[in-house]
């Protein structure tokens, strides 16, 4: 009996040990999210990021109620970038430095 309990106490704590080491706000994928510190609702979120994006020359498509198809044509490259969003973080796949940061430049306002 004694050795029974002490076998699911050990069990009981390696799960809360492991979960502790699982827990995290990380994408699986490696998505680098860029939080949004004003408190804003997402069709405002949406508006802000398609008109950053235009303003960038970046044609600018709503494909789902939180995602956003971004595209960018110039004589020597074509861009096509998704961004995902919500009323807290957005992000950018496959990953788009300049276009994160002309988003963030339209939060920051």
């Amino acid at each position: 009996m004694q050795n029974s309990l002490k076998i699911g106490l050990i069990g009981f704590v390696a799960t809360i040990l492991m979960s502790g080491c699982v827990s995290g706000s990380y994408d699986v994928k490696g998505d680098k999210y860029i939080y949004i510190e004003k408190d804003i609702s997402s069709t405002n979120i949406a508006k802000n990021i398609i008109d950053a994006g235009r303003k960038n020359g970046w044609r600018m498509t709503e494909f789902k109620e939180n995602e956003i198809v971004a595209e960018n044509i110039s004589d020597s490259d074509a861009k096509a970038v998704s961004i995902h969003f919500t009323n807290k973080y957005f992000f950018t796949r496959p990953e788009n430095d300049d276009l994160n940061e002309i988003i963030e430049k339209a939060f920051q306002k």
